[in-house]
């Protein structure tokens, strides 16, 4: 079993640093800093050194080895170190450039650099020089930029990154700009059915100032390519109600099997540059079947009742054959304005003409199978249809 490290005797060998450069009066170029990880330590010294020690077993002290360290030992040479954080087994630091560097364990792609891979001595994250935060997670991290945008990597299991998703991520993403729109509704992840396509959705969000024009992008990528659906709004605007055929045009993006639409709001300034919000997802159901198909009854001298429970649908085919590979068949169509109406149930009396077609199918013979199932068209004409199912014509 690996030695651990107590957190006591951690943080007295903390302590007993900063109080030896506090007794020796020594000037101190930046304002020290401790950071505690699950078994490691990392310390900036007053001359802008960076130490670590504890466990190393993945290269969380980023001194080049996987030894374990029970006194402090220097990180590279450099002294332009300004502020640092510690994970579960990885570290993120900042120098005084503003670049962010980061070492350690990295399977979780909690290190930023595109890996991984575990590294041993600090690698840099990225090539930009404008980072001014951070904060090392459970095999994530956060980091703010001077921008004021705020980035995540790394483990996302239960969606500590926020960004909509539960994906890890190997490099930064950027999750909130604090001076761009954000978005606010719909939910991050709501679901919408096809009968929304009858109670437009209102989509919003908040504004730190005022732009000359704002356009809402819709996208099944994530990465926004293609945006096959663009929103025009005035730049102080701060919602919309979406008309009819813009919204059937986005739930029609995933087609009939649904799936998840990214939307984000981009303000346009009056130079022409651009700020856009994070992004935020919604759910469109797939296209249904009809629920619980029923026929009753099925005697030759009674005309039936179909019914089902309506799934949004609006058109319907019901076949009829004779047998499962329905080589002699009888279709009736039917169809409905209101697929809310009645509380999503749908009834329909067959005429004597309709069923007299059906039993034909079998020679009007009592006892005989017959075999039928259900096409259905929702309100934005996606298809979907039932299994097939049987019943005996009765005398």
């Amino acid at each position: 079993m690996k030695k651990r490290f107590g957190f006591i005797n951690i943080l007295f060998v903390a302590v007993f640093i900063l109080a030896f450069f506090s007794l020796m009066d020594i000037t101190w170029a930046v304002t020290p800093q401790i950071a505690a990880g699950q078994y490691h330590s990392i310390v900036i010294m007053p001359n802008g050194t960076l130490w670590a020690w504890g466990e190393n077993f993945l290269g969380e002290l980023g001194d080049g080895t996987t030894l374990n360290r029970s006194s402090p030992v220097q990180v590279g040479t450099d002294s332009d170190w300004e502020s640092i954080s510690a994970g579960t087994n990885h570290t993120v630091a900042l120098k005084s450039n503003g670049t962010l560097w980061a070492w350690g364990y990295n399977y979780q792609g909690q290190l930023g650099d595109g890996t991984t891979a575990n590294k041993t001595s600090p690698v840099q994250v990225g090539v930009d020089a404008d980072w001014s935060a951070i904060t090392a997670g459970s095999y994530y991290t956060i980091a703010l930029k001077s921008n004021g945008t705020l980035w995540a990597w790394g483990f996302n299991d239960k969606g500590q990154l926020g960004d909509g998703t539960k994906g890890y991520q190997e490099t930064p993403l950027m999750v909130f700009n604090l001076s761009s729109p954000h978005p606010s509704n719909p939910s991050n992840g709501q679901i919408f059915a096809a009968c929304s396509y009858y109670n437009c959705p209102t989509f919003s969000w908040s504004l730190e100032k005022t732009y000359k024009n704002l356009e809402i992008q819709f996208s099944i990528d994530q990465d926004f390519s293609p945006i096959p659906v663009k929103v025009k709004a005035k730049g102080n605007i701060t919602e919309i109600l979406m008309k009819a055929s813009t919204w059937k045009k986005i739930l029609m993006m995933p087609e009939d099997n649904g799936g998840t639409i990214y939307w984000r709001v981009i303000g346009i300034n009056s130079d022409k540059s651009t700020e856009k919000s994070v992004v935020r997802s919604i759910m469109i159901e797939p296209a249904q079947p009809v629920g619980s198909p029923t026929i009753s009854s099925t005697s030759k001298s009674s005309f039936p009742t179909l019914s089902w429970q309506n799934h949004c649908n609006t058109k319907f085919k019901v076949w009829f054959g004779s047998d499962s590979s329905f080589a002699k068949k009888k279709v009736f169509s039917f169809s409905i304005k209101d697929p809310m109406a009645d509380e999503g149930k749908f009834e329909r009396h067959l005429t004597k003409g309709q069923w007299t077609a059906v039993s034909k199918l079998v020679g009007d013979v009592s006892g005989s199978t017959l075999y039928w199932y259900v096409e259905s068209w929702d309100g934005i004409k996606r298809y979907s249809k039932s299994g097939t199912m049987s019943f005996e014509l009765t005398e």
